[in-house]
């Protein structure tokens, strides 16, 4: 949660997506749409060197998407913010502002 008790993953959403105020800054999309071809050749290498432990592998991969989805929102610099946002922060980098969203990325492995 951020400071005043709002979710990241709204704020997530709201990014990723836009509002009736804010255009859309799909951090997520961008990166699924940027490596997603790599990812099933990544984990076939995984898979293969630890031995066929797919925990370790799901693990592994939900580590490194992480990054690339960090790496999304360091990256995105279009759409500008609004000049009220940047004077209010006092830079003009969209999705940065305190660090929380990229900071709170995380992967989970479900257990079915």
């Amino acid at each position: 949660k951020y400071e005043d008790g709002t979710p990241v993953a709204a704020v997530a959403f709201w990014n990723e997506y836009g509002t009736a105020r804010i255009p859309p800054r799909p951090f997520i999309r961008n990166a699924v749409a940027a490596h997603k071809n790599e990812w099933p050749r990544q984990a076939a290498a995984i898979l293969s060197q630890n031995g066929g432990d797919v925990r370790q592998t799901l693990e592994l991969m939900g580590e490194g998407v992480k990054g690339q989805i960090a790496e999304s929102i360091q990256n995105l610099h279009e759409p500008p913010n609004a000049p009220a946002t940047v004077r209010k922060k006092g830079f003009a980098k969209p999705l940065i502002d305190s660090g929380t969203l990229w900071r709170s990325i995380g992967s989970e492995i479900a257990e079915e």
